[in-house]
């Protein structure tokens, strides 16, 4: 047996001596354990913020794209709804942010700090309270929904796939949310359908007009986009189609964990 090569168990996805499933080079493992901590990271982690399916519409008619992907990172810092729901400087101090510690998070330099929360309070996105400010709830909260259609983003996951990509990169994701399918994490005209075969899902054409770009430009950012060792989108081929899923390990629409069929398209395309 070759020192570069591992042992995985398909069923677990964990390393072993025997039960021969698969091999991968050493290389290959070391982006395996990465996929398989941030899988565990967002199974296990509690902290997720939610959107408002239908009020994230007006949000991105009302913004520039940029914004949005500053809006997007901004509401993981929202507190809990029966707190207050204001943006506080971590989930241990729940100190209210001033001015100052909305800009540092989001990393802006003044001038373009100003802009932002300028275009934010005129539109009644954020909002000053008397105990600091807050995500109107109509948009973003923390918390139990009392809307019947929203997604989840996991705050973790979310702040460190900033990180890695621009502003405007995470508004391109902003303008795609509310197209998640519940069930499927599939990118589409209909997300609310309950049967599997009447979704009718996003081609290049549709990504290109919900977000504004071109189909080229949209396409090459949709499969460009990625979190450590895992994509933000997975395309998946039926037939001669192609069709678009979004990352479960960041945003999700269910109650619970995804399915081993839906995580696996997002593990598997590490490879």
């Amino acid at each position: 047996m070759s020192s570069d090569l591992v042992v995985i168990n398909k069923k677990t996805w964990e390393i072993v001596a025997d039960d021969v499933s698969s091999w991968r080079t050493r290389k290959q493992d070391k982006a395996w354990r990465a996929i398989i901590e941030a899988r565990n990271d967002q199974l296990n982690q509690p902290d997720f913020t939610c959107s408002n399916i239908e009020g994230i519409k007006e949000v991105i008619r009302s913004l520039d794209e940029k914004y949005c992907g500053y809006l997007l990172v901004l509401q993981c810092y929202a507190d809990y709804k029966d707190k207050g729901g204001l943006l506080v400087k971590s989930s241990k101090s729940l100190k209210p942010m001033e001015r100052k510690d909305i800009q540092k998070a989001l990393g802006l330099k003044e001038r373009a700090f100003i802009d932002f929360f300028k275009a934010m309070t005129e539109n009644q996105i954020i909002l000053k309270t008397k105990n600091g400010f807050k995500i109107n709830e109509k948009y973003h909260w923390k918390g139990n929904a009392k809307v019947k259609h929203f997604i989840k983003s996991y705050t973790k996951n979310l702040k460190d796939l900033y990180k890695s990509v621009n502003a405007k990169d995470l508004g391109f994701v902003y303008k795609l949310l509310p197209y998640v399918h519940y069930e499927t994490n599939l990118l589409c005209h209909n997300p609310n359908e309950k049967e599997i075969s009447l979704i009718e899902p996003f081609n290049k054409a549709d990504l290109a007009k919900v977000t504004g770009i071109s189909a080229k430009t949209a396409y090459n950012k949709l499969k460009r986009l990625k979190l450590d060792n895992m994509y933000v989108f997975a395309e998946v081929r039926k037939g001669n189609n192609k069709i678009f899923k979004i990352n479960p390990f960041i945003f999700y629409r269910k109650n619970g964990k995804p399915d081993n069929s839906l995580m696996a398209d997002f593990m598997l395309k590490s490879k």
